[in-house]
This record gives C-alpha cells, structure tokens and sequence, in this order.
C-alpha cells in the first residue's frame, strides 16, 4: 500500500529543486538566489504538500493504483462459496 504523504523519493526531489533553479552545495544544501534554501535531509523528511509549499508550485495529481471492487463480483464469489 502506499504511503499518501510520501509519494516522491529523493531523486524526484532533487530533480523538482534543479528545475526549480536550486543549486546543490557540497554540503548538500539547495540553495535559490532568492535566498530560500533546504537541506537535502529536510527536503527528504518532509510531506509531499510541505515540500511543495516549500517550492511554491502546485503538486501534480498522482493517481493512486487502487483496485477497484466491483460490488457485483463480490456479491457472486459469496454465492459460489455458499452453494459449493
């Protein structure tokens, strides 16, 4: 099952930061010439939507792979297991 927080491992981020014109210090610090910066510890910690807030963007809409339940064929296996 996944997580709904965390949906965006460490090198989606990274890459989110660069594109978003971070740049990556030997520390591991991105840093913006806006004067925001977040570790790279942080960036990986944090929810999805903070780190989006963080970045001041907009978060893609994931789609989760849950299963669809048919109430249908639940409702005919019930059956073929009482009758069997």
């Amino acid at each position: 099952m996944a997580n709904p927080f965390y949906q965006y491992n460490l090198s989606d981020r990274r890459k989110m930061l660069a594109d978003e014109g971070f740049v990556r210090d030997d520390h591991h610090i991105w840093s913006h010439t806006d004067g925001r910066s977040i570790g790279e510890s942080v960036a990986t910690a944090i929810t999805d939507d903070a780190f989006f807030r963080f970045l001041s963007i907009e978060p893609p809409v994931l789609e989760l792979d849950e299963p669809e339940i048919d109430p249908q064929s639940i409702a005919d296996i019930t059956l073929s297991e009482l009758t069997n």
